[in-house]
């Protein structure tokens, strides 16, 4: 059995424990049983229907040292020796702790380079920072993106001569209300006139009933959706937060402008943007009149359908949508 030690809130976005189901579906696959441990229940909507077992700390997510006893009890009683260990909360202290028990496997985008203390160190980002010092074996770059099922084995986009869709996802919880001020902006200063929009609301987004009022013909709201790969696919362009959804919208073809919340993922969308990939229109916690203004601007030069087409095809080539099976390989044989 493996654990994978994952949390969920109204902080810490969806797309940790998305990623880290998609590798214990693989992991499953490849004959392990998986054991979700987690500090509180807010995980549990997420394992429903799973197929994994799930033990909760009651604990502080914040403050990871002070699980440790718990944690390592958890551990011995169900013999296992092999972690996977998704949050920003770890020290060096909790990982020398943990080392000492098991062999663990760390999402590594902050740069910690798991303190000297991990096997595996995954960072799916576009541009991973330099590990040549680490320890561990490095699992880096877009081929180690833990991508849903729905994201493999896409064919080739076809570009579109207008631009008719635009989708709009802000990730789980959208705490600054992006989704909101885009449409609003939008319907006081549209950039097209006739132009649909497809709106990924998350599962923890406190304004889900505000924004379902905005819905009309134009205007089309998905709360907690199980068709992204669908709508992704299926849109002329994508405005996203920085985050796992960028690499979907890669696997897919879909152009895309992105925009940061939250300091993780600034260096990604960076990144997106230095490559000329997908542009960055900024951070909305810096304004967020600034970042929509930008956005904005992005939309007109992407009705250009062939600077569509030309990101498309570089999307495409970038992400094959296998990285979680690297990763559950990578984990099981303690590579």
């Amino acid at each position: 059995m493996i654990a994978i030690r994952a949390d969920v809130n109204n902080i810490i976005a969806s797309g940790h424990i998305t990623r880290c189901l998609v590798i214990a579906e693989e992991i499953m696959a490849m004959g392990e049983e998986c054991l979700f441990i987690s500090s509180d229940d807010g995980i549990k909507p997420f394992l429903e229907n799973k197929g994994v077992q799930l033990e909760i700390l009651d604990a502080d997510w914040k403050e990871k040292e002070k699980e440790l006893p718990k944690l390592l009890e958890l551990l011995e009683r169900y013999g296992i020796q092999k972690i996977l260990v998704d949050s920003y909360q770890v020290t060096e202290n909790y990982f020398r702790e943990l080392s000492r028990h098991v062999s663990i496997t760390y999402f590594d985008e902050l740069g910690y380079m798991g303190f000297g203390y991990c096997k595996n160190l995954i960072n799916g980002m576009i541009a991973p920072p330099n590990y040549m010092a680490c320890v561990g074996n490095a699992l880096l770059g877009p081929a180690f993106v833990p991508l849903r099922k729905e994201f493999q084995g896409l064919p080739k986009k076809q570009t579109n001569q207008s631009l008719k869709t635009i989708l709009i996802s802000s990730g789980g919880s959208d705490p600054y209300d992006f989704l909101g001020c885009f449409l609003r902006r939008w319907e006081e200063e549209p950039v097209l006139s006739d132009v649909g929009f497809e709106v990924i609301v998350g599962a923890l987004n406190a304004r889900k009933e505000e924004l379902r009022r905005l819905e009309n013909d134009q205007i089309k709201i998905y709360v907690n959706t199980n068709k992204m790969s669908e709508l992704l696919w299926n849109a002329d362009l994508a405005v996203l937060a920085g985050g796992m959804t960028l690499y979907e919208a890669c696997a897919c073809g879909t152009p895309g402008i992105t925009y940061g919340m939250a300091d993780n993922q600034l260096e990604q969308c960076k990144a997106f943007d230095r490559l000329d990939i997908m542009p960055y229109a900024g951070d909305v916690r810096d304004g967020m009149d600034v970042a929509l203004d930008h956005v904005f601007e992005k939309i007109k030069e992407l009705t250009d359908s062939g600077v569509r087409e030309s990101l498309t095809r570089k999307m495409q080539s970038l992400v094959d949508g296998n990285g979680a099976k690297r990763i559950a390989g990578a984990i099981i044989k303690g590579a």
